[in-house]
């Protein structure tokens, strides 16, 4: 009987520390990773980037692949592919700054950052620049503007 008993409280306990390390898991959100600091060591792993879209195309298909710029230099590929990009509530245009967590891949001997769902990408879109405001100080900086052409 007292058997028993000990095989109960032991497959309790274990379910219990399964349980508190699953949530644990589930739980954790990886901290803000610097881009120059990603490398081949961390294909496969979740991680976090914040840079600004230095580049942006779209694929006939309904892709977008941004190329996102950190304060840390580096600089990686993101391919939103078209469900992701399907549930984005907002458009991304060059110079916003965007967050994104996703798993790092190799893709033809360069990193990118895959996300898995919409929710992983938060976009913080860059005002327009008056066009009153672009002086020789601004020279070689790109800026975002946008204005009616007439002949």
């Amino acid at each position: 009987m007292r058997d028993n008993s000990t095989v109960k409280l032991s497959l309790l306990c274990s379910l219990t520390g399964i349980a508190v390390l699953y949530a644990g898991a589930v739980q954790m959100r990886p901290g803000l990773t610097p881009i120059a600091k990603l490398d081949e060591d961390y294909v496969g792993l979740k991680v976090k980037v914040s840079g600004q879209v230095i580049d942006i195309s779209d694929h006939p298909d309904g892709h977008l692949f941004l190329k996102l710029k950190d304060d840390s230099g580096g600089v990686i590929s993101v391919p939103i592919f078209s469900r992701v990009r399907s549930e984005l509530g907002e458009n991304i245009a060059l110079l916003d700054n965007v967050q994104v967590t996703g798993q790092v891949k190799l893709y033809k001997g360069e990193l990118e950052l895959v996300p898995d769902k919409a929710g992983t990408i938060q976009i913080v879109q860059t005002p327009y620049t008056d066009l009153s405001r672009v002086t020789r100080e601004r020279l070689g900086q790109i800026i975002k503007t946008r204005g009616v052409i007439s002949a």
